[in-house]
């Protein structure tokens, strides 16, 4: 039996070799502006304030979406079989099948980032210095931002999946 090198990296690694999906996203476009706007507009008594209700927010969030990024993907996986992974393959410019799932992966790494780190805003957040405080918001703010719209993104990935998922059983159908 020959050795085959695994389609599947660690998140970091994924995280390098897909970066293109990353960093020119709208969804990373979103969160970089909210990241600015929840640094630069709050004031450090607006920041104090409004850590909690964000946080609060954030946890919840956080939570509900990775369920919900988790159930996709079992949608997706069930939808597999040996022709639309060929299919998926086919298509480098993607990344193949490790690029069509690379973005549950992701969405799921920022959904339990937003989680975490709002859980810490909401529970040291009163006791950083102003700082810290203040950038902990801005992060937490981005970080919702972005595993919000990056949800919104797979419906589009689950739409691609559904279309070609059709395309396999009309070549089915033709054989």
């Amino acid at each position: 039996m020959s050795e085959r090198r695994s389609q599947i990296r660690g998140f970091i690694p994924s995280c390098w070799a897909f970066r293109d999906k990353i960093v020119w996203s709208w969804d990373f476009l979103a969160a970089a502006l909210a990241l600015v706007a929840a640094y630069v507009l709050p004031s450090d008594q607006q920041v104090g304030k409004l850590s909690e209700p964000l946080a609060t927010a954030a946890v919840a969030l956080g939570a509900a979406l990775v369920g919900v990024v988790v159930a996709g993907l079992a949608v997706v996986v069930a939808l597999l079989d040996d022709e639309l992974l060929v299919l998926m393959n086919k298509d480098e410019k993607s990344g193949g099948a490790a690029g069509h799932l690379f973005p549950y992966w992701f969405v799921t790494g920022t959904g339990v980032a937003t989680f975490l780190l709002a859980l810490l805003l909401l529970l040291a957040g009163s006791a950083m210095p102003a700082w810290a405080s203040r950038v902990l918001f801005a992060t937490v703010s981005a970080l919702t931002v972005w595993t919000a719209m990056g949800v919104f993104n797979l419906v589009g990935s689950l739409q691609a999946l559904g279309l070609n998922r059709a395309l396999v059983a009309k070549l089915r159908r033709q054989d």
